[in-house]
């Protein structure tokens, strides 16, 4: 009775365990017979040697990137991945080279080079003379600050600039405005009627002129002819 109890207890075990196994993985552990050899095996098959540990923070640590989050949240998780390292790397060789503080600094310093390369230059001294974490947030804290107040009064520099020195258009937009067509997405300049007025413009200036011409023409003749017949009004 008591065997039958375990053997079922087992087999639910194994179902629980089952579900939340991928198909490849099923395959590998199907013949594996009570639950507890079973976890036993997955323990060994999920879990991280030391090297892959050490593999996984360095290339985490390399790939580092300062980008503007809270500093201070930046630093406490960059600290727990540092630790995490230290501790993988402890457990190969205590005396390995890779955990001096020189080193933890390095990767930090480094996380700040692409977005804040001031921050970068700054941290290069502190580095080599490996000062103590509180020095560098502090370091780190300032040049943000300071760096906040310089956009904040560049900002305000271009402002400045751009209302006391406003943009020359000798027709604003606001006043934009052809004067062929009415349409007040346009200069006359840039209408497309432009030509075809202007070819009007040109016939009605000839016709004009032609008008003119043969004015004057009329009226020299009404001239002549007055000369040539004097009128007899005082004939009497």
């Amino acid at each position: 009775m008591l065997i039958l109890f375990q053997l079922k207890k087992t087999q639910k075990q194994k179902r629980i365990i089952y579900k939340h196994l991928s198909e490849v993985t099923w395959e590998k552990v199907e013949d594996i017979d009570t639950a507890y050899e079973l976890w036993e095996y997955l323990k060994v098959y999920y879990c991280e040697t030391d090297e892959e540990k050490i593999k996984k923070y360095k290339k985490t640590l390399d790939e580092l990137v300062y980008k503007g989050e809270d500093v201070r949240l930046f630093i406490v998780d960059f600290e727990n991945l540092w630790n995490k390292y230290v501790k993988a790397v402890k457990s190969v060789d205590p005396l390995d080279k890779e955990i001096k503080q020189s080193n933890k600094l390095y990767y930090l310093r480094n996380s700040f080079k692409k977005h804040y390369p001031n921050i970068y230059e700054r941290l290069t001294y502190a580095v080599v003379k490996e000062e103590d974490m509180t020095v560098i947030k502090q370091m780190i804290e300032l040049s943000l600050n300071e760096k906040k107040t310089n956009d904040i009064k560049n900002e305000k520099n271009k402002q400045e600039i751009k209302h006391f020195n406003p943009h020359y258009d000798a027709q604003p937009v606001y006043r934009k405005k052809c004067h062929l067509c009415g349409s007040i997405d346009h200069l006359i300049n840039q209408c497309s009627l432009r030509d075809s007025y202007n070819n009007w413009k040109r016939t009605e200036q000839e016709k004009l002129k032609e008008k003119e011409k043969s004015f004057n023409i009329e009226e020299n003749y009404n001239v002549d002819t007055n000369e040539e017949n004097p009128s007899n009004n005082n004939s009497f």
